[in-house]
């Protein structure tokens, strides 16, 4: 009779004391992952991560992939194109647990309310995945935009919103694919894939909306908490990798082991 906790479709491994069952690993870079208090960490390079993001501790294995996005977690950098908003630095406690999450707050224009990064380089016929950690402020919805920067590099992607207090994400059409997931302490991650239709850079907006308008007055302080931005080739979101002044690789990570064909 299996304990209590046993799923099907699993695989668990028990450590033999001897050594035998060891697997070899390699990953030449750091990397970030979730920890068993539901923070996310980094993780020195060559060591294994054992990741929490569904509650149970996994083996996490992932490809290499690249943030593209610059200045990942400083929204008040030139890198990010700001719109009838202005950025609030360290403004709350993030999923790293660190008081460094990103306030965007509305000015007090009639208009449009947006931040986002457009300078991303696309391949046609690759698919994009973008992702970013939000919370809900005084504003509670997004409506995520797509940019353009040289040519029409992504198709319209309108009516793709957020509602950040009941944690849904209603999709607009030519999204790739898309994902919505609570990550504690009210809040969550979400990313969208696009597939670049022309060769040349683009990106992403994150609007905030207000009863369910995208472009409104604005009264000056109302806004919503970001953290992490990500852009990666791929279809589907890997763990976060901070980046700075240019983009940042996380390598793949290796785990095999040889003489077990018996």
């Amino acid at each position: 009779m299996y304990p209590s906790g046993y799923k099907a479709n699993k695989i668990y491994c028990f450590k033999p004391t001897n050594g035998s069952g060891d697997l070899d690993f390699t990953r030449a870079s750091t990397a970030t992952r979730v920890n068993s208090n539901g923070l996310i960490e980094s993780v020195a390079t060559g060591v294994p991560r054992i990741d929490y993001s569904n509650g149970c501790g996994e083996f996490l294995l992932e490809p290499q992939r690249t943030n593209a996005a610059l200045y990942s977690n400083d929204l008040s950098n030139a890198a990010w194109i700001k719109t009838f908003t202005t950025i609030t630095s360290n403004a709350a406690t993030s999923p790293d647990g660190t008081n460094n999450a990103n306030k965007i707050v509305e000015t007090t224009d009639n208009n449009l309310h947006r931040a986002g990064q457009g300078s991303i380089a696309v391949t046609s016929g690759q698919v994009y995945t973008f992702s970013f950690y939000a919370k809900a402020g005084e504003r509670t919805e997004l409506e995520i935009q797509r940019i353009n920067t040289s040519g029409t590099v992504f198709n319209s992607i309108n009516t793709t919103t957020v509602d950040l207090i009941l944690g849904t994400l209603s999709v607009g059409s030519n999204v790739t694919s898309s994902s919505i997931n609570s990550v504690g302490n009210g809040w969550y991650r979400i990313s969208l894939s696009l597939t670049a239709i022309a060769t040349g850079s683009g990106g992403l907006n994150i609007g905030m909306q207000k009863d369910g308008n995208v472009s409104y007055l604005g009264d000056g302080t109302s806004g919503v908490f970001i953290y992490g931005f990500q852009a990666e080739q791929g279809s589907y979101a890997t763990s976060y990798i901070p980046t700075t002044t240019t983009a940042v690789t996380r390598v793949l990570d290796i785990a095999g082991k040889s003489g077990i064909s018996s």
